[in-house]
Protein backbone atom coordinates (compact mmCIF):
# COMPACT_ATOMS: atom_id res chain seq x y z
CA UNK A 1 0.00 0.00 0.00
CA UNK A 2 2.81 2.45 0.82
CA UNK A 3 4.53 1.60 -2.51
CA UNK A 4 1.32 2.37 -4.41
CA UNK A 5 1.05 5.71 -2.57
CA UNK A 6 4.59 6.67 -3.61
CA UNK A 7 3.88 5.65 -7.22
CA UNK A 8 0.68 7.69 -7.19
CA UNK A 9 2.45 10.79 -5.86
CA UNK A 10 5.17 10.37 -8.50
CA UNK A 11 2.50 10.13 -11.17
CA UNK A 12 0.87 13.35 -9.89
CA UNK A 13 4.18 15.21 -9.99
CA UNK A 14 4.95 13.91 -13.53
CA UNK A 15 1.50 14.90 -14.76
CA UNK A 16 1.99 18.33 -13.19
CA UNK A 17 5.21 18.81 -15.20
CA UNK A 18 3.46 17.57 -18.37
CA UNK A 19 0.64 20.08 -18.09
CA UNK A 20 3.02 22.94 -17.27
CA UNK A 21 5.04 22.08 -20.38
CA UNK A 22 1.87 21.99 -22.45
CA UNK A 23 0.73 25.43 -21.19
CA UNK A 24 4.16 26.95 -21.91
CA UNK A 25 4.12 25.45 -25.38
CA UNK A 26 0.73 26.97 -26.14
CA UNK A 27 1.88 30.41 -24.99
CA UNK A 28 5.29 30.24 -26.79
CA UNK A 29 6.10 33.22 -29.12
CA UNK A 30 7.19 30.97 -31.96
CA UNK A 31 3.86 30.05 -33.48
CA UNK A 32 5.20 27.21 -35.61
CA UNK A 33 6.95 25.61 -32.64
CA UNK A 34 3.92 26.24 -30.48
CA UNK A 35 1.62 24.69 -33.02
CA UNK A 36 3.86 21.65 -33.42
CA UNK A 37 4.12 21.02 -29.68
CA UNK A 38 0.42 21.67 -29.26
CA UNK A 39 -0.51 19.18 -31.94
CA UNK A 40 1.90 16.61 -30.52
CA UNK A 41 0.53 17.14 -27.05
CA UNK A 42 -3.02 16.84 -28.27
CA UNK A 43 -2.14 13.61 -30.04
CA UNK A 44 -0.36 12.22 -26.95
CA UNK A 45 -2.93 13.44 -24.47
CA UNK A 46 -5.53 10.64 -24.96
CA UNK A 47 -2.78 8.04 -24.86
CA UNK A 48 -1.29 9.55 -21.68
CA UNK A 49 -4.68 9.69 -20.04
CA UNK A 50 -5.39 6.09 -21.03
CA UNK A 51 -2.01 4.78 -19.85
CA UNK A 52 -1.70 6.67 -16.56
CA UNK A 53 -5.17 7.65 -15.43
CA UNK A 54 -7.35 4.70 -16.46
CA UNK A 55 -5.48 1.93 -14.54
CA UNK A 56 -5.37 3.99 -11.38
CA UNK A 57 -9.00 4.98 -11.74
CA UNK A 58 -10.22 1.41 -12.19
CA UNK A 59 -7.90 0.17 -9.41
CA UNK A 60 -9.44 2.64 -7.00
CA UNK A 61 -13.00 2.30 -8.31
CA UNK A 62 -13.15 -1.51 -8.33
CA UNK A 63 -10.23 -2.92 -6.31
CA UNK A 64 -10.43 -0.69 -3.22
CA UNK A 65 -13.66 -0.99 -1.21
CA UNK A 66 -15.56 2.13 -0.27
CA UNK A 67 -15.23 2.56 3.53
CA UNK A 68 -18.34 1.39 5.29
CA UNK A 69 -18.65 4.52 7.38
CA UNK A 70 -18.75 6.70 4.21
CA UNK A 71 -21.46 4.57 2.62
CA UNK A 72 -23.53 4.84 5.71
CA UNK A 73 -23.12 8.62 5.86
CA UNK A 74 -23.77 9.23 2.13
CA UNK A 75 -27.26 10.81 1.78
CA UNK A 76 -27.84 9.35 -1.70
CA UNK A 77 -30.59 6.96 -2.77
CA UNK A 78 -29.92 3.62 -4.42
CA UNK A 79 -31.51 4.84 -7.68
CA UNK A 80 -29.02 7.71 -8.00
CA UNK A 81 -26.05 5.48 -7.19
CA UNK A 82 -27.28 2.91 -9.72
CA UNK A 83 -27.53 5.63 -12.39
CA UNK A 84 -23.99 6.84 -11.57
CA UNK A 85 -22.67 3.31 -11.96
CA UNK A 86 -24.43 2.87 -15.30
CA UNK A 87 -23.07 6.17 -16.67
CA UNK A 88 -19.49 5.48 -15.52
CA UNK A 89 -19.70 2.00 -17.09
CA UNK A 90 -20.86 3.66 -20.35
CA UNK A 91 -24.13 1.77 -20.39
CA UNK A 92 -25.94 5.09 -21.00
CA UNK A 93 -25.23 5.95 -24.66
CA UNK A 94 -26.53 9.50 -25.03
CA UNK A 95 -28.46 12.33 -23.41
CA UNK A 96 -31.78 10.88 -24.52
CA UNK A 97 -31.12 7.61 -22.69
CA UNK A 98 -29.95 9.56 -19.66
CA UNK A 99 -33.05 11.75 -19.61
CA UNK A 100 -35.26 8.65 -19.83
CA UNK A 101 -33.55 7.03 -16.85
CA UNK A 102 -33.32 10.26 -14.84
CA UNK A 103 -36.98 11.12 -15.42
CA UNK A 104 -38.08 8.75 -12.65
CA UNK A 105 -35.50 10.07 -10.16
CA UNK A 106 -36.19 13.02 -7.87
CA UNK A 107 -33.18 14.72 -6.26
CA UNK A 108 -33.93 15.10 -2.56
CA UNK A 109 -30.70 16.88 -1.52
CA UNK A 110 -27.59 18.60 -2.82
CA UNK A 111 -25.62 15.36 -2.95
CA UNK A 112 -28.10 13.77 -5.33
CA UNK A 113 -28.29 16.97 -7.45
CA UNK A 114 -24.48 17.00 -7.74
CA UNK A 115 -24.44 13.38 -8.90
CA UNK A 116 -27.21 14.00 -11.45
CA UNK A 117 -25.29 17.00 -12.90
CA UNK A 118 -22.14 14.85 -12.89
CA UNK A 119 -23.91 12.07 -14.80
CA UNK A 120 -25.37 14.52 -17.32
CA UNK A 121 -21.95 16.12 -17.86
CA UNK A 122 -20.23 12.70 -18.15
CA UNK A 123 -22.75 11.53 -20.78
CA UNK A 124 -22.20 14.76 -22.74
CA UNK A 125 -18.42 14.27 -22.45
CA UNK A 126 -18.66 10.71 -23.74
CA UNK A 127 -20.57 12.10 -26.76
CA UNK A 128 -17.96 14.91 -27.17
CA UNK A 129 -20.49 17.60 -26.30
CA UNK A 130 -17.88 19.54 -24.35
CA UNK A 131 -19.91 22.74 -23.84
CA UNK A 132 -22.86 20.84 -22.38
CA UNK A 133 -20.48 18.77 -20.30
CA UNK A 134 -18.72 21.85 -18.84
CA UNK A 135 -22.08 23.52 -18.15
CA UNK A 136 -23.44 20.49 -16.24
CA UNK A 137 -20.20 19.85 -14.37
CA UNK A 138 -19.83 23.50 -13.31
CA UNK A 139 -23.33 23.32 -11.83
CA UNK A 140 -22.15 20.33 -9.85
CA UNK A 141 -19.04 22.28 -8.82
CA UNK A 142 -21.18 25.15 -7.51
CA UNK A 143 -23.20 22.76 -5.32
CA UNK A 144 -20.20 20.78 -4.09
CA UNK A 145 -19.16 23.44 -1.58
CA UNK A 146 -22.42 22.86 0.30
CA UNK A 147 -21.46 19.26 1.15
CA UNK A 148 -19.37 18.31 4.19
CA UNK A 149 -15.64 18.08 3.48
CA UNK A 150 -15.58 14.36 4.27
CA UNK A 151 -18.30 13.74 1.70
CA UNK A 152 -16.59 15.99 -0.89
CA UNK A 153 -13.43 13.89 -0.68
CA UNK A 154 -15.28 10.60 -1.23
CA UNK A 155 -16.11 8.76 -4.43
CA UNK A 156 -17.97 9.41 -6.66
CA UNK A 157 -18.18 13.13 -5.76
CA UNK A 158 -14.60 13.96 -6.65
CA UNK A 159 -14.81 12.03 -9.96
CA UNK A 160 -16.45 15.01 -11.59
CA UNK A 161 -13.05 16.82 -11.43
CA UNK A 162 -11.68 14.27 -13.88
CA UNK A 163 -14.68 14.67 -16.17
CA UNK A 164 -14.47 18.48 -15.93
CA UNK A 165 -10.76 18.34 -16.79
CA UNK A 166 -11.49 16.21 -19.87
CA UNK A 167 -14.29 18.60 -20.91
CA UNK A 168 -12.03 21.69 -20.68
CA UNK A 169 -9.29 19.89 -22.61
CA UNK A 170 -11.89 19.07 -25.25
CA UNK A 171 -12.67 22.80 -25.47
CA UNK A 172 -8.95 23.60 -25.72
CA UNK A 173 -8.78 25.23 -22.29
CA UNK A 174 -5.69 23.37 -21.11
CA UNK A 175 -5.06 25.59 -18.13
CA UNK A 176 -8.47 24.76 -16.63
CA UNK A 177 -8.00 21.17 -17.71
CA UNK A 178 -4.67 21.06 -15.87
CA UNK A 179 -6.21 22.72 -12.81
CA UNK A 180 -9.09 20.25 -12.48
CA UNK A 181 -6.88 17.29 -13.38
CA UNK A 182 -4.50 18.29 -10.61
CA UNK A 183 -7.43 18.74 -8.20
CA UNK A 184 -8.77 15.31 -9.17
CA UNK A 185 -5.42 13.64 -8.59
CA UNK A 186 -5.00 15.37 -5.23
CA UNK A 187 -8.50 14.29 -4.18
CA UNK A 188 -7.79 10.83 -5.48
CA UNK A 189 -4.53 10.66 -3.51
CA UNK A 190 -6.27 11.97 -0.39
CA UNK A 191 -9.02 9.38 -0.69
CA UNK A 192 -6.48 6.70 -1.45
CA UNK A 193 -4.50 7.66 1.66
CA UNK A 194 -7.68 7.87 3.71
CA UNK A 195 -8.79 4.48 2.41
CA UNK A 196 -5.36 3.11 3.20
CA UNK A 197 -5.60 4.50 6.73
CA UNK A 198 -9.07 3.03 7.13
CA UNK A 199 -7.85 -0.34 5.91
CA UNK A 200 -4.88 -0.13 8.26
CA UNK A 201 -7.24 0.81 11.08
CA UNK A 202 -9.50 -2.10 10.17
CA UNK A 203 -6.50 -4.43 10.06
CA UNK A 204 -5.36 -3.06 13.41
CA UNK A 205 -8.85 -3.52 14.82
CA UNK A 206 -9.03 -7.08 13.49
CA UNK A 207 -5.57 -7.71 14.90
CA UNK A 208 -6.64 -6.33 18.27
CA UNK A 209 -9.81 -8.44 18.16
CA UNK A 210 -7.71 -11.49 17.28
CA UNK A 211 -5.32 -10.67 20.09
CA UNK A 212 -8.21 -10.28 22.52
CA UNK A 213 -9.66 -13.57 21.33
CA UNK A 214 -6.31 -15.26 21.87
CA UNK A 215 -5.99 -13.63 25.29
CA UNK A 216 -9.53 -14.75 26.12
CA UNK A 217 -8.67 -18.27 24.98
CA UNK A 218 -5.55 -18.22 27.13
CA UNK A 219 -7.54 -16.90 30.06
CA UNK A 220 -10.18 -19.58 29.46
CA UNK A 221 -7.47 -22.25 29.36
CA UNK A 222 -5.91 -20.84 32.51
CA UNK A 223 -9.34 -20.78 34.13
CA UNK A 224 -9.86 -24.42 33.16
CA UNK A 225 -6.42 -25.29 34.52
CA UNK A 226 -7.18 -23.44 37.75
CA UNK A 227 -10.54 -25.18 38.03
CA UNK A 228 -8.84 -28.52 37.42
CA UNK A 229 -6.21 -27.65 40.04
CA UNK A 230 -8.91 -26.58 42.50
CA UNK A 231 -10.81 -29.80 41.79
CA UNK A 232 -7.61 -31.81 42.29
CA UNK A 233 -6.86 -30.01 45.55
CA UNK A 234 -10.47 -30.48 46.69
CA UNK A 235 -10.30 -34.18 45.80
CA UNK A 236 -7.02 -34.51 47.65
CA UNK A 237 -8.51 -32.66 50.61
CA UNK A 238 -11.53 -34.97 50.62
CA UNK A 239 -9.21 -37.96 50.40
CA UNK A 240 -7.17 -36.63 53.32
CA UNK A 241 -10.38 -36.06 55.27
CA UNK A 242 -11.44 -39.65 54.57
CA UNK A 243 -8.05 -40.90 55.73
CA UNK A 244 -8.32 -38.70 58.83
CA UNK A 245 -11.81 -40.05 59.57
CA UNK A 246 -10.61 -43.63 59.08
CA UNK A 247 -7.60 -42.99 61.31
CA UNK A 248 -9.84 -41.35 63.90
CA UNK A 249 -12.21 -44.32 63.81
CA UNK A 250 -9.26 -46.69 64.22
CA UNK A 251 -8.01 -44.64 67.17
CA UNK A 252 -11.48 -44.59 68.72
CA UNK A 253 -11.82 -48.35 68.27
CA UNK A 254 -8.34 -48.82 69.71
CA UNK A 255 -9.15 -46.59 72.68
CA UNK A 256 -12.45 -48.42 73.21
CA UNK A 257 -10.58 -51.71 73.15
CA UNK A 258 -8.08 -50.38 75.68
CA UNK A 259 -10.91 -49.02 77.82
CA UNK A 260 -12.69 -52.34 77.53
CA UNK A 261 -9.55 -54.19 78.53
CA UNK A 262 -9.11 -51.88 81.51
CA UNK A 263 -12.71 -52.50 82.51
CA UNK A 264 -12.20 -56.23 82.16
CA UNK A 265 -9.02 -56.08 84.19
CA UNK A 266 -10.76 -53.97 86.79
CA UNK A 267 -13.65 -56.40 86.82
CA UNK A 268 -11.27 -59.33 87.14
CA UNK A 269 -9.45 -57.62 89.98
CA UNK A 270 -12.77 -56.92 91.66
CA UNK A 271 -13.88 -60.52 91.14
CA UNK A 272 -10.54 -61.73 92.46
CA UNK A 273 -11.15 -60.04 95.82
CA UNK A 274 -14.96 -59.74 96.00
CA UNK A 275 -17.75 -62.15 96.80
CA UNK A 276 -20.24 -61.84 93.95
CA UNK A 277 -23.28 -62.62 96.11
CA UNK A 278 -22.80 -60.07 98.90
CA UNK A 279 -20.26 -57.64 97.42
CA UNK A 280 -17.99 -58.21 100.44
CA UNK A 281 -14.38 -59.33 100.32
CA UNK A 282 -13.93 -63.00 99.47
CA UNK A 283 -11.86 -65.61 101.29
CA UNK A 284 -8.59 -65.03 99.37
CA UNK A 285 -8.67 -61.27 99.78
CA UNK A 286 -9.59 -61.58 103.45
CA UNK A 287 -6.64 -63.81 104.29
CA UNK A 288 -4.25 -61.65 102.22
CA UNK A 289 -5.24 -58.48 104.10
CA UNK A 290 -5.47 -60.33 107.42
CA UNK A 291 -1.83 -61.48 107.16
CA UNK A 292 -0.75 -57.89 106.56
CA UNK A 293 -2.80 -56.62 109.52
CA UNK A 294 -1.43 -59.30 111.85
CA UNK A 295 2.15 -58.50 110.89
CA UNK A 296 1.52 -54.78 111.43
CA UNK A 297 -0.14 -55.47 114.79
CA UNK A 298 2.89 -57.47 115.94
CA UNK A 299 5.27 -54.79 114.67
CA UNK A 300 3.37 -51.94 116.36
CA UNK A 301 2.31 -54.03 119.39
CA UNK A 302 -1.32 -53.27 118.66
CA UNK A 303 -4.41 -55.28 119.45
CA UNK A 304 -6.28 -57.17 116.73
CA UNK A 305 -9.43 -59.26 116.93
CA UNK A 306 -11.52 -61.41 114.62
CA UNK A 307 -15.22 -62.24 114.46
CA UNK A 308 -16.68 -65.41 112.95
CA UNK A 309 -20.39 -64.85 112.24
CA UNK A 310 -22.83 -67.63 111.41
CA UNK A 311 -26.43 -67.04 110.25
CA UNK A 312 -28.66 -69.26 112.38
CA UNK A 313 -31.03 -71.71 110.71
CA UNK A 314 -30.14 -70.64 107.13
CA UNK A 315 -30.74 -74.21 105.96
CA UNK A 316 -34.32 -74.03 107.28
CA UNK A 317 -34.86 -70.69 105.47
CA UNK A 318 -33.57 -72.18 102.21
CA UNK A 319 -35.83 -75.21 102.57
CA UNK A 320 -38.89 -73.17 103.55
CA UNK A 321 -38.59 -70.13 101.28
CA UNK A 322 -36.09 -71.23 98.63
CA UNK A 323 -32.46 -70.54 97.94
CA UNK A 324 -33.26 -67.17 96.36
CA UNK A 325 -34.70 -65.95 99.64
CA UNK A 326 -31.72 -67.46 101.48
CA UNK A 327 -29.33 -65.53 99.24
CA UNK A 328 -31.35 -62.35 99.86
CA UNK A 329 -31.05 -62.94 103.62
CA UNK A 330 -27.27 -63.23 103.28
CA UNK A 331 -27.19 -59.97 101.27
CA UNK A 332 -29.25 -58.18 103.94
CA UNK A 333 -26.96 -59.52 106.71
CA UNK A 334 -23.94 -58.26 104.73
CA UNK A 335 -25.55 -54.81 104.37
CA UNK A 336 -26.33 -54.52 108.09
CA UNK A 337 -22.86 -55.77 108.94
CA UNK A 338 -21.25 -53.03 106.82
CA UNK A 339 -23.30 -50.47 108.77
CA UNK A 340 -21.93 -51.80 112.06
CA UNK A 341 -18.29 -52.29 111.03
CA UNK A 342 -15.76 -49.49 111.21
CA UNK A 343 -14.18 -48.12 108.05
CA UNK A 344 -10.85 -49.81 108.81
CA UNK A 345 -12.39 -53.22 109.51
CA UNK A 346 -12.30 -56.04 106.95
CA UNK A 347 -15.70 -57.74 106.55
CA UNK A 348 -15.87 -60.81 104.29
CA UNK A 349 -18.26 -63.57 103.28
CA UNK A 350 -16.40 -66.81 103.80
CA UNK A 351 -18.84 -69.47 102.60
CA UNK A 352 -22.53 -70.39 102.84
CA UNK A 353 -23.90 -68.82 106.05
CA UNK A 354 -20.49 -67.88 107.50
CA UNK A 355 -18.97 -64.35 107.62
CA UNK A 356 -15.62 -63.20 109.06
CA UNK A 357 -14.59 -59.75 110.26
CA UNK A 358 -11.00 -58.70 111.08
CA UNK A 359 -10.87 -55.75 113.49
CA UNK A 360 -7.49 -53.97 113.60
CA UNK A 361 -6.63 -52.00 116.78
CA UNK A 362 -9.52 -53.68 118.63
CA UNK A 363 -9.00 -55.70 121.81
CA UNK A 364 -11.43 -58.32 123.09
CA UNK A 365 -13.66 -55.76 124.83
CA UNK A 366 -13.99 -53.56 121.72
CA UNK A 367 -14.58 -56.61 119.55
CA UNK A 368 -17.29 -57.86 121.93
CA UNK A 369 -19.05 -54.47 121.76
CA UNK A 370 -19.05 -54.58 117.95
CA UNK A 371 -20.29 -58.19 117.96
CA UNK A 372 -23.12 -57.43 120.41
CA UNK A 373 -24.16 -54.41 118.34
CA UNK A 374 -24.20 -56.52 115.17
CA UNK A 375 -26.22 -59.35 116.75
CA UNK A 376 -28.69 -56.89 118.23
CA UNK A 377 -29.13 -55.06 114.90
CA UNK A 378 -29.87 -58.33 113.08
CA UNK A 379 -32.40 -59.60 115.62
CA UNK A 380 -34.01 -56.23 116.35
CA UNK A 381 -36.79 -56.77 113.81
CA UNK A 382 -37.74 -59.30 111.15
CA UNK A 383 -36.02 -58.85 107.81
CA UNK A 384 -38.34 -58.03 104.89
CA UNK A 385 -36.94 -60.12 102.08
CA UNK A 386 -38.74 -60.89 98.80
CA UNK A 387 -42.13 -60.02 100.35
CA UNK A 388 -41.36 -62.34 103.27
CA UNK A 389 -40.91 -61.22 106.88
CA UNK A 390 -38.23 -63.49 108.33
CA UNK A 391 -36.77 -63.44 111.82
CA UNK A 392 -33.01 -63.88 111.54
CA UNK A 393 -30.34 -64.23 114.23
CA UNK A 394 -26.59 -64.66 114.10
CA UNK A 395 -24.11 -66.48 116.35
CA UNK A 396 -20.77 -64.69 116.72
CA UNK A 397 -17.43 -65.97 117.98
CA UNK A 398 -14.67 -63.56 119.09
CA UNK A 399 -10.90 -64.13 119.28
CA UNK A 400 -7.98 -61.74 119.81
CA UNK A 401 -4.22 -61.96 119.33
CA UNK A 402 -2.44 -63.30 122.43
CA UNK A 403 0.84 -64.97 123.22
CA UNK A 404 -0.73 -68.28 122.22
CA UNK A 405 -2.60 -66.92 119.15
CA UNK A 406 -0.06 -65.17 116.94
CA UNK A 407 -1.04 -65.88 113.30
CA UNK A 408 -4.11 -65.59 111.11
CA UNK A 409 -4.97 -69.27 110.97
CA UNK A 410 -4.88 -69.60 114.76
CA UNK A 411 -6.91 -66.42 115.16
CA UNK A 412 -9.64 -67.56 112.74
CA UNK A 413 -9.74 -71.06 114.28
CA UNK A 414 -10.10 -69.58 117.77
CA UNK A 415 -12.94 -67.31 116.63
CA UNK A 416 -14.60 -70.25 114.87
CA UNK A 417 -14.40 -72.34 118.06
CA UNK A 418 -15.94 -69.44 120.01
CA UNK A 419 -18.76 -69.24 117.40
CA UNK A 420 -19.61 -72.92 117.92
CA UNK A 421 -19.60 -72.31 121.65
CA UNK A 422 -22.11 -69.48 121.14
CA UNK A 423 -24.33 -71.73 118.99
CA UNK A 424 -24.46 -74.33 121.75
CA UNK A 425 -25.68 -71.59 124.06
CA UNK A 426 -28.61 -70.83 121.71
CA UNK A 427 -29.36 -68.73 118.64
CA UNK A 428 -28.30 -65.08 118.57
CA UNK A 429 -25.51 -65.49 121.15
CA UNK A 430 -22.02 -63.95 121.26
CA UNK A 431 -19.03 -65.79 122.80
CA UNK A 432 -15.33 -64.97 123.22
CA UNK A 433 -12.56 -67.51 122.86
CA UNK A 434 -11.51 -68.96 126.23
CA UNK A 435 -9.01 -71.83 126.11
CA UNK A 436 -10.27 -73.30 129.40
CA UNK A 437 -13.90 -73.10 128.34
CA UNK A 438 -13.06 -74.64 124.99
CA UNK A 439 -11.31 -77.57 126.67
CA UNK A 440 -14.26 -78.11 129.01
CA UNK A 441 -16.66 -77.97 126.07
CA UNK A 442 -14.69 -80.67 124.36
Amino acid sequence: MQLMSRQLLGFIQGTNVFWRFLILAVSAPDKSLSRMIKNASLLCLPLALTIFVAPIYFAVAYALPIPQEQVLEMPVSEQVLSLVGAVEAKRVKNSTDFNLQAANITANNDAERILLHYCRGLVALQNKQFDNSVDALEKANNLLAKLPEQLQASAPFYHYYQALSDAYVGLGNYQQGYHYRRTYLIKFAEEFEHTEQLQLAQLEERYQIKQREQVNLLLAEQSKLKQAEVARIELKKQEQERYAIILMCICIVFLLMIFRQLQIRKKLKWLAKTDTLTGLSNRDHLFKIAHQLVERAHSNEQALSALVIDVDQLKRINNEFGYGVGDAVLQEVARLGQEVMRSRDIFAHLEAEEFIAVLPEADNVSAQAIANNFAAKISAKPLLVANHSIEVTVSIGIASLTEQIRDVDALIKAADDAMYLAKRSGNGQVASFNPTAQINAL
